[in-house]
């Protein structure tokens, strides 16, 4: 009996010093970074601010907006 690897899920830390890695790459490269999206699958995606849509918060924050 050997040591068996575990086969599972990566750490939290292994999954923040990716991200963050990531992110800088990003960020190195001009992107603006708005949001970041982890799937359970393992995909990480980074996505520009420009394409998070800014809903207004609330009633108020429309109704000013409307002003």
């Amino acid at each position: 009996m050997g040591f068996q690897p575990r086969h599972g899920y990566p750490s939290k830390a292994a999954i923040d010093r990716t991200v963050t890695s990531m992110v800088a790459a990003a960020e190195k490269a001009g992107i603006d970074v708005g949001a970041i999206e982890v799937s359970p699958d393992g995909r990480i995606r980074i996505v520009d601010t420009r394409a998070v849509a800014s809903a207004p918060a609330s009633e108020f924050d429309r109704w000013e907006s409307q002003l």
